[in-house]
């Protein structure tokens, strides 16, 4: 009798068998037992799977009760009959799955069709006898219900044979190896080094991107431009494979948001509420941190590293296990540049946020972080998924100081950053649009995640008011609360100048007898100048001043009701079309 087994989905070493008048045939990993195999690493599949018996012109499954077999999605039992095309999945129902067919000899007539004849098997289980009786109820689905089946069975089969190519894929992937894969990479990975007359400093790494261009981080590639003026020094690539060849970059090309993310961020210094009141800086963290390097001549560059698509870096997640090679140097025992010998690290996604550490929407999830170690020389290391395919740039870790060799220190949580691959596109490719205005609409909705400008200059000014109303009661000996006499903003600008220089005038007039203190607070920490005086019955004196360097100018004096006091607050120093505004107020006792 003849038998195909053809492999549907799943690691088998051939893809397809037959068998002429075999009585039993094997399947598992163990070659010394089965006759159709799969890899002996595959561990899913047992060393003896199950076996297809041959019983009076028909097949028969034999399994045993450790090694799971699902017959057309059913849990098959032991003693089975195979029907003519039978579909088998191996341990799980989507498993390691063929299809087995019979196969007529066509020399000979058709069999006389007496209709299919159920068996009724028994187990005995654990000395405990069970009768399983298999009641068969034939029902003739007839007309249009009997079509519908028909149809609804053919479009099934259908998805599940496209379905399984798509599964064949995720299966070539389990039980590798994602060390060995980063390690088949290390070739394609490059050490990055400043050379000049006397000697070298590595100072990061680089991995081909494409046909003889390389890629790395921004702040490596930016050291580029810092030796233009100096002939003799020259900015070099070394291989990681002998004879270890160098390679001098001609030019770089950094990505344009490297930069004007750097700019944007340290205008708005984005800040946290804390729960006192108090405000708390976020740490910067590099975004858009990508470049390519060029070389004067590629000949000879190791291929091109593969890059992860758009679905996989839109479907990474947390947990998913992750490799980088690269040259982490900082704090570390001194490497042979000469002979590069890269690290390979294997760790964890462990968050996929934008780059403000948020919940991205479609598209802008970008900063990857992860538990993989960092620190300095580890910058532009490529990061790889199980698949061997680039997915990020190492460029950042979390560090808690620095020591006294000027080393800094890295966080032992061991939650370091990546820039996202697909941030080099519109380097690689000049196809590939990249609108600044659109990215800057993307950060201004980040920054609102942070205490917005103004919340942060009340808060400022706020606690600043208090310190110095704190000091100045301690210095006389007051107590109690001081009484607000006015409070208002201002504004100082162009517009408005004394003597050439920008300032705003308040007039006070006092409410009684007593000590006062008038306190001005500036936005964005400004310096600004007081000068305070009184204008009684037209001649005007001089009550104090304060010219300190600083944003929160102040001037007190003893006075009496009806002071009528004329505030000058005023910017020495004002750039063309500047502009600077605060709080003013004017307490007493």
């Amino acid at each position: 009798m003849a038998i195909k087994i053809t492999n549907k989905m799943g690691p088998m070493l051939q893809q397809e068998h037959r068998f002429e008048n075999h009585q039993s045939i094997a399947i598992g990993r163990d070659p010394d037992q089965c006759q159709v195999l799969y890899p002996p690493e595959f561990t899913s599949v047992g060393r003896k799977h199950l076996v297809l018996e041959e019983d009076a012109g028909r097949y028969e499954i034999r399994v045993n009760t450790k090694n799971p077999v699902f017959l057309n999605g059913q849990l098959a039992e032991d003693d089975v009959e195979l029907p003519d095309r039978a579909e088998i999945a191996l341990g799980r129902k989507d498993g390691p799955t063929f299809i087995v067919e019979h196969i007529s000899n066509d020399a000979l007539p058709e069999t006389f069709e007496y209709g299919h004849q159920e068996e009724i098997h028994s187990k005995v289980k654990k000395g405990r006898t069970w009768i399983k009786v298999a009641l068969l109820l034939v029902i003739a689905l007839g007309g249009v219900f009997g079509w519908n089946a028909w149809k609804t069975e053919q479009q099934l089969q259908m998805m599940n044979e496209q379905a399984g190519k798509e599964l064949a894929k995720i299966y070539e992937s389990i039980n590798e190896d994602i060390g060995k894969v980063a390690a088949e990479a290390q070739k394609s990975v490059y050490l990055v080094l400043i050379k000049g007359e006397n000697g070298e400093t590595a100072m990061g790494t680089a991995w081909v991107a494409r046909e003889g261009i390389l890629a790395t981080n921004s702040h490596v590639a930016q050291l580029f431009y810092q030796i233009q003026d100096k002939p003799s020094v020259k900015f070099i690539i070394r291989s990681t494979t002998k004879p270890y060849r160098e390679f001098v970059i001609g030019d770089v090309a950094m990505h344009p948001g490297y930069k004007a993310f750097q700019a944007e961020w340290e205008k708005r210094q984005p800040k946290v509420i804390e729960a006192n009141g108090g405000l708390s800086p976020v740490k910067f963290i590099p975004a858009y941190d990508v470049a390519l390097l060029y070389p004067e001549d590629p000949s000879g560059l190791a291929p091109p590293l593969p890059l992860a698509n758009d679905d996989t870096l839109r479907n990474l997640s947390s947990g998913s296990e992750v490799a980088y090679v690269g040259f982490p140097m900082e704090g570390m025992v001194q490497m042979a540049n000469l002979e590069p010998t890269p690290q390979i690290q294997v760790a964890n996604i462990t968050s996929i946020t934008d780059f403000f550490r948020g919940q991205p929407y479609f598209g802008t999830a970008q900063l990857i972080q992860h538990s993989l170690p960092a620190t300095g020389g580890a910058s532009g290391s490529p990061i790889f998924n199980a698949k061997g395919e680039v997915i990020a740039l190492l460029n950042a870790g979390n560090v808690i100081g620095v020591n006294e060799q000027g080393e800094r220190i890295p966080n032992a949580v061991a939650i370091n950053f990546a820039q996202r691959v697909d941030l080099l596109k519109p380097l690689l490719d000049s196809n590939v649009e990249l609108s600044m205005d659109q990215l800057k609409e993307e950060w201004n909705e980040g920054f609102k995640r942070f205490a917005d400008q103004a919340q942060v200059n009340e808060l400022v000014a706020d606690s600043v008011r208090k310190k110095i109303l704190k000091g100045w009661k301690r210095h006389y000996g007051l107590s109690g609360e001081p009484k607000l006499a006015h409070e208002s903003s201002f504004t100082i600008s162009e517009e408005n100048k004394v003597n050439g220089y920008p300032s705003q005038l308040t007039q006070v007039t006092t409410p009684a007898k007593g000590r006062y203190l008038i306190i001005a607070v500036a936005n964005d920490e400004q310096n600004v100048d007081m000068f305070v005086a009184r204008n009684a019955q037209g001649s005007f004196k001089e009550i104090g001043k304060n010219t300190r360097r600083d944003f929160y100018p102040y001037v007190d004096y003893t006075g009496q009701a009806g002071d009528k006091l004329a505030v000058y607050l005023i910017q020495s120093k004002m750039a063309k079309g500047g502009k600077t505004t605060g709080k003013l107020w004017v307490y007493y006792y």
